[in-house]
């Protein structure tokens, strides 16, 4: 690692922290500042190819599938929409899917599959904005930008699909209603829908009522399935079979299935066995009892043991499952789970989505739904119990690597084998993997498994805050905490409260996040919990500092950190220590932020902690930055940059190259500089986060003005502006009307002093002396067109500013401003020996200003033949 220590002069940096998921803003230099999170939110994951795998025994379907591609041939000048409708197993999914892969090739920019629920049990049908919520975040929009409204989001939707082709499968469609706010506007696009319904409200749409296959067609899928020659003989058999099977795509799969697994058995016999068990079930109408005889036929060949299972996992709340949370449900072994779900996919009773991850056909689901419910209620509420601990369990293994915070109160007892989850990567892709089956988990009934409820939601705090949508986090959170208070145990309590404070932080409601998270320490305080006292009291100090309170923060966070050294907490005490490094830089006092920075990375490097490495190391590259360490600090950022990189965190990772785009224009390199601030700016618009939008766009501004060119610059700063004003950030607003401020006196306008007054004001309120020093040197620019007199005044000011916050940069600047003034007013020699000690400072923390100073040395001392001692 690079050494972490300097003697280069301090230069000017200002630094706010910012709130869980959102920013601190650092401000160094002649402006520049960069923002960073704690703890950053994982990436966003954009996902346009979902179509589930093409149908390898598809069989029949051309005249539709015929129709549906001479339609995408030509162009009506508007959308393209097929609905097919049907009864359930008739093929409506095979059919879109089959024709999907045919025609992926002509959509180039995307096939999404959505599942709308309308008939999946034990589900309401999907909500279409939060349908379009998980469309929109597929396709790279944070989580906290998605719109609140259904009516925004289909703008949105419909915006980001402007220009693309794309080929949309909406299947299990409920109505009109739930379809018409999915459909794209442009006519680039295909949406193909199914439905039980007939859509005959959908306008612009090809409807087809897609009937069973007609007998050949069905004879030929049976024949397939069942690896069997067609004959004479059995001809007639053949026919007989898929006839029982009222020629339904579903049973006739799982009739055939059952065939072929046993190629002995007499093709007439067999189907006699079928016909006979027409009348066994009543429970599951699909519209062909066919159907339920098919379910229920293969059911009952299965053994004892197996049917047990099949029923355990007709318990399952999610909507795919895996040999662990199988064993758990079934309340068996791991490798019994893994062979009896393998057997049961050989049967066609449940399907491999993906490499042992297994699912439900709608159907089968509620036949296997209704098996279940008639077993003794005691067993299906243990049933329950078992899945929801197993998850409960499985999430906090996984949480380990995900979570900055060591949490009070027990773990879930290790009762069932669970993944072996070994690093951040694989917690974040099990997390991710597993999100709807844990929160369908926590949305099951009955209540005496609301304990695990409670517990789950807890262990889904950390992915939750970093993944997003915070509202329905926090919703989860708050239903936990008036869980936990109705169960009378108020440790989860507190710690719902806590988790919910937090999240409320991340969107930007620092004062009802102040009152919730005040709400959970009184309640650590009456238990007499230390570790949950310091983890609110940390929190309680970001959201004051945030608010501009940085006294009574720093008086939280030693609290905090005395807290943490009590209980030999290392990781507290690296974030208590981080805090207060944070403030320390917050109020231009780089040396002491940079020694807290350091003590906070030993503790992080001793507990492993990633993130919190590479949190530090930026943090301490901004320290080096601020006291004229550029090169040192390009190289804390890059080494932040590698573990960023390392662990998938595209917010870090913008962080680090803004960082690193500071530095290279404060030294000139504006080619450079523009390159990172343009890959940092990406990554931000990626992940959502406004504040790093608004500092990037604040200094492409500043590098646009040093380069001329003016109008590109109003535009950046303007947006910066916006952004701030959004976010409720002062110190920003403040940095960005300083900046306009310069491009209205560079073009001669007089708006200039009043930009540089606001920004004065804020700087002042904020208790930011390094601001106040950089927008106090722009004053005396100003005053210096027209009353160089006064103008040396101001400079004098603006020097003792910079100078007692260790800016050398801005202390340069107004001694150059100085000499300046005194070469104006006729004072020349005074100016040379003015002007020599700012070339002095500039050339020893090397910075591209250097050079028209020096023009200017040059100038002073052709006039008095006094050369510049060596």
């Amino acid at each position: 690692m690079s050494e972490l220590s300097s003697d280069t002069p301090s230069s000017g940096v200002r630094q706010e922290v910012h709130g869980e998921g959102h920013a601190q803003i650092f401000v160094a230099g002649n402006d520049m500042h960069a923002t960073f999170a704690a703890p950053p939110p994982p990436d966003a994951v954009v996902a346009l190819r979902t179509l589930p795998r093409d149908i390898a025994a598809f069989t029949g379907r051309d005249s539709e599938l015929l129709r549906i591609m001479r339609a995408d041939t030509v162009s009506s000048g508007a959308l393209t929409i097929h609905a097919i409708d049907g009864m359930p197993g008739v093929g409506k999914t095979a059919l879109v899917t089959r024709t999907a892969h045919i025609l992926a090739d002509r959509y180039p920019d995307g096939q999404l599959f959505v599942d709308l629920h309308a008939h999946t049990p034990g589900r309401q049908p999907a909500d279409p904005h939060g349908v379009l919520t998980t469309l929109l975040v597929g396709l790279g929009i944070a989580p906290k930008d998605v719109p609140g409204n259904l009516e925004a989001c289909t703008s949105l939707w419909r915006d980001r699909l402007t220009g693309r082709r794309m080929l949309l499968v909406l299947d299990n469609a409920a109505d009109v209603a739930q379809v018409e706010p999915l459909l794209p506007s442009h006519r680039a696009n295909l949406v193909l829908i199914t439905s039980r319904r007939r859509l005959l409200g959908l306008d612009g749409a090809t409807l087809t009522s897609l009937g069973t296959l007609p007998p050949d067609q069905a004879s030929d899928l049976f024949v397939r399935l069942t690896r069997r020659e067609r004959t004479d003989a059995n001809s007639d058999a053949i026919s007989g079979a898929v006839a029982a099977c009222g020629h339904l795509p579903l049973a006739i799969s799982l009739l055939a299935s059952r065939l072929a697994h046993h190629p002995d058995r007499e093709l007439t016999a067999f189907v006699d066995e079928f016909t006979t068990a027409l009348d066994r079930l009543d429970e599951l109408q699909a519209g062909n009892r066919a159907v339920a005889a098919a379910f229920d036929l293969s059911y009952r060949a299965l053994p004892a043991d197996r049917q047990r299972f099949f029923r355990s996992l007709g318990m399952h709340a999610g909507v795919h499952i895996d040999p662990f949370a199988a064993a758990a449900l079934g309340n068996i072994s791991v490798a019994q789970a893994r062979r009896m779900l393998d057997f049961l996919h050989s049967e066609h009773l449940v399907e491999e989505i993906s490499t042992y991850r297994y699912r439900f056909h709608d159907l089968i689901r509620a036949f296997a739904q209704t098996l279940s419910s008639g077993d003794p209620p005691l067993e299906q509420d243990r049933t329950i119990a078992r899945m929801k601990s197993y998850y409960q369990q499985a999430a906090e293994s996984a949480d380990r690597y995900l979570t900055d915070v060591e949490r009070p109160g027990p773990s879930c007892p290790s009762t069932f084998a669970v993944p072996d989850v070994r690093s951040h990567e694989q917690a974040l892709e099990w997390m991710r993997t597993e999100r709807v089956n844990l929160l369908a988990c926590i949305e099951t009934e009955p209540q005496n498994a609301s304990r695990h409820t409670i517990g789950l939601t807890a262990a889904l705090a950390s992915h939750l805050r970093q993944e997003g949508p915070w509202p329905e986090a926090a919703a989860l959170h708050r239903a936990a905490a008036e869980s936990a208070r109705d169960f009378g145990t108020p440790l989860e309590q507190a710690n719902a409260l806590f988790d919910l404070g937090r999240i409320e932080s991340a969107m930007g409601d620092y004062a009802t996040a102040e009152e919730t998270l005040r709400l959970a320490l009184d309640l650590y305080r009456t238990l007499e919990n230390p570790l949950g006292q310091a983890n609110a009291l940390n929190m309680l100090g970001n959201a004051q500092q945030i608010t501009g309170r940085g006294s009574e923060a720093v008086e939280l966070q030693q609290k905090a950190l005395a807290l943490h050294e009590q209980l030999e907490n290392r990781l507290g005490q690296a974030i208590s220590l981080f805090g207060l490094g944070r403030i320390k830089q917050a109020t231009g006092d780089y040396s002491g932020a940079a020694e807290l920075h350091l003590r906070a990375l030993s503790l992080y490097r001793q507990t492993g902690n990633l993130i919190g490495q590479a949190n530090a190391l930026n943090m301490l590259g901004q320290a080096r930055y601020a006291t004229g360490g550029y090169s040192l600090s390009v190289d804390l950022h890059q080494e932040a940059l590698l573990l960023y990189t390392s662990i998938g965190n595209r917010l870090g990772q913008a962080h680090a190259l803004h960082d690193i785009g500071r530095a290279e224009q404060v030294v000139g390199d504006d080619a450079a500089a523009l390159a990172s601030h343009r890959q940092a700016l990406v990554l931000y618009e990626a992940v959502g986060n406004r504040l790093g939008q608004a500092n990037t766009s604040h200094d492409l501004g500043r590098l646009a003005e040093t380069t001329g060119n003016r109008v590109a610059a109003s535009a950046f700063l303007q947006r910066a502006l916006t952004l701030y004003e959004s976010v409720g950030d002062r110190l920003g607003q403040a940095n960005t009307l300083h900046a306009v401020g310069r491009l209205e006196q560079a073009a001669g306008k007089p708006g200039a002093a009043d930009l540089y007054r606001r920004a004065w004001e804020l700087f002042r309120a904020s208790g930011d002396p390094d601001g106040e020093a950089q927008v106090v040197y722009s004053m005396g620019t100003l005053r210096a067109e027209t009353d160089p007199t006064e103008a040396l005044g101001t400079f004098r000011r603006a020097r003792r500013l910079a100078r007692q916050v260790g800016n050398p940069f801005t202390e340069a600047e107004a001694i150059e401003g100085t000499a300046r003034c005194q070469a104006h007013l006729g004072d020349r020699r005074s100016a040379l020996i003015t002007i020599r000690q700012a070339l002095k400072i500039y050339r020893t923390i090397g910075v591209a200003e250097a050079e028209s100073a020096d023009a200017f040395r040059a100038e002073l001392e052709a006039e008095f033949s006094e050369p510049e001692a060596p």
